[in-house]
Parts: structure tokens; C-alpha cells; sequence
């Protein structure tokens, strides 16, 4: 018994050495913000786990035989990685750093032809001082550096770039009733608008394009005479894979190529032959219902819904199942930027609303974007598209269809980018004729909502707005 335990306590003590002597070994690396840097560990890349995305991101290249870093924010994160035998053969502790003196010299290839520009370290922290004479350079460096807390900016504009500048912000805000003035060094905003969240949309513009130049004496009155409040519209859209024998059982009325706007007596019907789908714009009453009926008999599947709410006259934006992929760029002086491209089914809609009718006239713009093979060391984009404009009325649905044409399809399967969207995964998961005899549709279904609705939504959109004005992690081209 004294042997047994014996022999037990010895075990016990080399246990944790066996296991250190299989944990992997860590590396420390500095990345500074706004590059790259590529690592070759020496053997197949098999798993990658990152404990930070928001600090950096990765990609495989070569054949999974290097990793391509990508700094996003300051901070640190851990990097595992694994052979393709799922065993740790090393693990990296990432830290991403701004300094300040390469900083300056990137400011200074960046801005190297902005007339007026002075470019100084002082203090840890880089001063942006001058006076420019030109709008377009000024909005650049504002957008340049937007959010950045180690640039202080001391910059100066002449009269006239004042007035340029606030032409700039005004007709990028779009409200005729909003106009500007000039006091001194500031841009005044003035004028009435009928809501709160137009007001706020101002204010985002004008504080991205003139950070602390603006006076906003902008009001806001809902009851001012002569204004319309445009209608909200309320865009369910889905992406349906179903057969084009049930895409006949529905009622879909398609239009000619190049007919705009409803008109049954010129619509076709599409036939249920095997040939290719082209890219073709159809409309069709009492859609959902249908739908779901489709769904229960199993000759449709729904791949993905989404909804938008815009006011009339404004576009609304939809990635469904997709994201955004970092593409690297090369910069002046050997440095690298980042990219963002968006991948996935992306739909684009602009609905105006009829002032003597229920109809809606929408505006469309429908892509299906994949990653593509590395060409000189970063990815490609495949992409389709559809634009179209169609008149329906509210509650109708817009259907396009041939947007995953036969050619686009031969263009992407067998990617590894494609499980990056569930969307066409899923859709060529599917083997043998089933798959063949069905072909994916996208809908639109927009109703106009009642006044005072869709106020939640405004809010969001205004999100969504100050994330688009927001320069990303790139030097932008000038």
C-alpha cells in the first residue's frame, strides 16, 4: 500500500512537468497601429483563435503557411495557433502600440502635398498646425484623424475655405431649410427642421467634416408651415430558395427587361425548363402568406431575413449573412493599409412614396459578393448585381431573381471564402438534381407605416450614420 501511494506522489509531481513540456511556446510581438505584419511559423496553419478581434485580426495566405496580422485599436490579445493535427505549436502575445514618431512620418508622406501644413511632435503627441486653403484637404485631415487622441489640432482656415466648407456640410446634410454662416473662425448652422433626429443628422455631419467649428443654432419645429413630414416605409426582405415551378404556383408577374414601374399587360411568365436564369425583376400580391405555405410543402426554404425602415426619398442599407473582410493596401513608403469590402447578399433600397396614391416607387440595388482566391497576396471580391426601380403598391412584394446566375455560381463553389456566408453555403450543401431544379430569389415587401411611426428606427439610422462618416482603420487615397 506504502509502494502504491508512493508511486501515486511521484506522479503527482511530474504531471504538471509532462504538461508544461506540451504547452506551446509564447511569443511576444509588437505591431504598431495601422499596419500589418506577416508571420511564418514553419509548419500548415491548422486552427487559429484570437482572443481580441477588436485589437487585431488575421488571415492565411500561402497555402495556410503564413499569417497576415492586421492592427485595428491599441491594446493587447493572445494568438493561438495550431497545426493541422489540432496540436498548440505556438502562441503569440500581441501587442498593438501607436508610435508617435512613425506616426509623424506617415503623416507626413500622407499630407506631404497639403499647402500650409505644419507637422510637429511635441510632448508625446502629434500638432497639426497652418492654415489651409483648400476644403477638400481640410475635410481629408479632419477625416484623417478622427477619434485619434494622440493629435492635437491647431489648424486655421481662410475666409473663403470657410465658405466653401460650410457649402461642404450643408449640402451633404440636405435640408434646404438648414443654411450657414460664417463668425469669425466658427461655421454657424441655422434654420428649422420638424424633427429631432434631422436636427442630430446635422449635427453628425457637420461635427465629422468641422470638428469644433460649428455653432449649431439650428431649431426644431414640427408644426412649421409648408413642411410634409415624408412617411416611413416599413422593407421586409427575404432570401428564398425555392423552385421555379413554385415560383409560377405564386403568381409572380415578371417584367420585360427594362420595363419600370407595374404594368400587367406587359408582364411575361417565366417557364420551368432547366435553362439559365437570367437576371429578371418580377411583382406579386399576398406574398408571405404564400411563403409560408411553400415552407410547410417544403418546395421553398427561407435563407435569411431582415427588415428596414427608412423615411421616403431616403436609401436604407441591408448585409444579410455577410460581413466586411480587411484587404490589405499598399501605402507610400512601404507601408500597409487596411481596406473594408463587404461580402454577403447586400441590398440597397430608396422607396418614395406616391403623393395621390398607396404606391411605392423603389429604387434597388441587390449584390451578392464573395471572397475570391489570393491574387498578389490578398483576396478577391466575385460579385453580381441587379439594379432596378419598381412601383408596387404598399404591401405588394418586389421579386428579383437570377442575382446567383449559373455563372456566378461556377465562379465561387469550392471556395473557402464561402463559408464565410451561411447564405450559399447552405444553398450548395444541397447535392444532385434537388438543388438544380431551385433557384434563389430575393424579396422586398415594402408598406408604408402610419404617421409617427418608425421613430426607433431613426435613432438606429443615426447610428449608423456616425459609423459611416468614422474613418476605419485605413489611410484613405487621397
Amino acid at each position: 500500500m506504502k509502494k502504491v501511494s508512493l508511486f501515486l506522489g511521484v506522479l503527482l509531481l511530474l504531471l504538471p512537468l509532462a504538461l508544461l513540456s506540451q504547452q506551446s511556446e509564447q511569443e511576444t510581438l509588437i505591431v504598431n497601429l495601422g499596419q500589418s505584419r506577416e508571420l511564418v511559423p514553419g509548419f500548415a496553419i491548422g486552427k487559429v483563435i484570437l482572443g481580441n478581434p477588436s485589437i487585431c485580426d488575421f488571415k492565411t495566405l500561402n497555402q495556410r503557411r503564413t499569417l497576415l496580422l492586421t492592427s485595428k485599436s491599441v491594446g493587447s490579445t493572445n494568438l493561438i495557433v495550431y497545426d493541422q493535427t489540432e496540436k498548440i505549436r505556438v502562441e503569440y502575445l500581441i501587442k498593438v502600440i501607436q508610435d508617435i514618431s512613425i506616426m509623424k512620418s506617415d503623416m507626413q508622406k500622407l499630407f506631404a502635398d497639403i499647402e500650409g501644413l505644419k507637422i510637429s511632435e511635441q510632448r508625446g503627441k502629434i500638432t497639426l498646425e497652418g492654415k489651409i486653403f483648400n476644403v477638400d484637404d481640410y475635410i481629408f485631415i479632419m477625416k484623417t484623424i478622427a477619434g485619434n487622441p494622440n493629435v492635437i489640432n491647431k489648424l486655421r482656415l481662410d475666409e473663403e475655405t470657410m465658405k466653401k466648407l460650410g457649402e461642404k456640410i450643408t449640402e451633404t446634410i440636405g435640408i434646404d431649410e438648414i443654411t450657414f454662416k460664417i463668425l469669425r473662425d466658427k461655421i454657424m448652422l441655422e434654420g428649422e427642421v420638424i424633427s429631432d433626429a434631422e436636427m442630430k443628422k446635422a449635427e453628425i455631419i457637420a461635427e465629422t467634416y468641422a470638428p469644433g467649428l460649428i455653432i449649431n443654432a439650428i431649431t426644431v419645429n414640427p408644426q412649421k408651415k409648408g413642411f410634409i413630414q415624408a412617411p416611413h416605409v416599413h422593407i421586409a426582405t427575404q432570401i428564398v430558395s425555392m423552385t421555379r415551378r413554385a415560383a409560377q404556383q405564386i403568381g409572380i408577374r415578371w417584367l420585360p427587361t427594362g420595363t419600370l414601374g407595374v404594368d400587367p399587360s406587359k408582364s411575361i411568365q417565366v417557364g420551368g425548363g432547366m435553362g439559365p436564369l437570367k437576371e429578371i425583376t418580377g411583382i406579386v400580391s399576398g406574398l408571405l402568406p404564400k411563403l409560408d405555405l411553400l415552407y410547410t410543402e417544403g418546395e421553398a426554404q427561407q435563407l435569411s431575413t431582415a427588415t428596414m425602415v427608412t423615411r421616403s426619398g431616403t436609401s436604407a442599407h441591408q448585409n444579410m449573412g455577410g460581413g466586411e473582410i480587411p484587404i490589405p493596401v499598399p501605402q507610400a513608403g512601404g507601408a500597409i493599409g487596411i481596406e473594408y469590402k463587404e461580402y454577403g447578399f447586400i441590398v440597397d433600397a430608396t422607396p418614395i412614396v406616391s403623393k395621390t396614391s398607396d404606391a411605392v416607387d423603389v429604387a434597388i440595388k441587390a449584390q451578392v459578393v464573395a471572397i475570391g482566391p489570393q491574387i498578389a497576396g490578398a483576396p478577391s471580391i466575385i460579385k453580381n448585381e441587379i439594379n432596378t426601380n419598381v412601383t408596387v403598391n404598399s404591401g405588394d412584394s418586389i421579386v428579383l431573381a437570377g442575382l446567383v446566375s449559373d455563372e456566378f455560381q461556377k465562379s465561387v463553389q469550392g471556395l473557402p471564402g464561402l463559408s464565410k456566408i451561411p447564405i450559399l453555403s447552405s444553398f450548395f450543401s444541397s447535392k444532385g438534381t434537388q438543388r438544380e431544379q431551385k433557384e434563389i430569389y430575393i424579396t422586398l415587401t415594402p408598406t408604408i407605416l402610419p404617421a409617427g411611426a418608425g421613430s426607433d428606427k431613426e435613432k438606429e439610422s443615426l447610428e449608423k450614420l456616425k459609423k459611416k462618416l468614422k474613418v476605419k482603420e485605413k489611410i484613405q487615397d487621397k
